[in-house]
């Protein structure tokens, strides 16, 4: 057996938790530990694992993103820092909007450092592969992608079963969806791209598997 980290750039306690003590551990365990039941009961039976295994490789070029001015990163930081004390003077330390705030001040600042450094410019050239073994294919991406953009590639894939996955073939940090960028969690100011790049990357992993598929025929 082998494990294969999937779309989860967006997979975070910080979301739902309701403390930082052992119950709460129990209770987000036992969560999980029901969805680990439920996925291995549900793949118990014959899953069309036979074949040939093939690799098709593939690259696609996404500009990086434009990092906001000193000043204006700088102004961003202080306005998350604020809103960080208020919801921490409302609410205490252990609930959600709390941990949310905090973390997008962290966002924030790691901006900040950013736009004071020298950041990538020009387009990062991003490798794609897809790894096929009968109706079941693997697609790998550099990437810490968010739940939404895996699920989006699983339901266009043209194979009975996609696992999306991430970190391959490099490195290339968080890929928020739009949703993320317009809500300003903690990931969509540390990416370094932009947040049309997560739509770009879906069609071209599409494209990719739709074409992996026709060669087998």
């Amino acid at each position: 057996s082998a494990f294969l980290q999937g779309a989860a750039g967006d997979a975070s306690s910080r979301f739902v938790r309701r403390g930082r003590d052992h119950a709460e551990v129990r209770t987000l365990g036992g969560h999980l530990a029901t969805s680990i039941a439920r996925t291995l009961a549900a793949a118990a039976s014959a899953i069309g694992a036979s074949g040939p295994v093939r690799l098709t490789r593939s690259s696609l070029h996404l500009p990086y993103r434009d990092v906001p001015s000193i000043e204006d990163s700088l102004e961003l930081r202080e306005s998350a820092e604020a809103e960080w004390q208020h919801e921490l003077a409302h609410h205490g330390e252990d609930h959600p909007a709390v941990r949310i705030a905090q973390t997008r001040y962290e966002g924030c600042a790691m901006l900040a450092a950013m736009a004071a450094t020298d950041r990538p410019t020009g387009c990062a050239e991003v490798p794609v592969s897809v790894v096929s073994l009968g109706d079941i294919a693997w697609l790998h991406t550099p990437f810490e992608l968010f739940a939404s953009l895996g699920l989006r590639i699983r339901r266009g894939s043209p194979f009975r079963h996609t696992r999306v996955i991430g970190y391959t073939d490099g490195y290339l940090g968080y890929l928020p969806d739009a949703e993320g960028h317009r809500d300003g969690l903690y990931e969509s100011y540390v990416t370094l791209f932009g947040p049309d790049a997560a739509d770009v990357l879906v069609e071209h992993c599409l494209k990719v598997l739709r074409a992996h598929r026709l060669s087998a025929a």
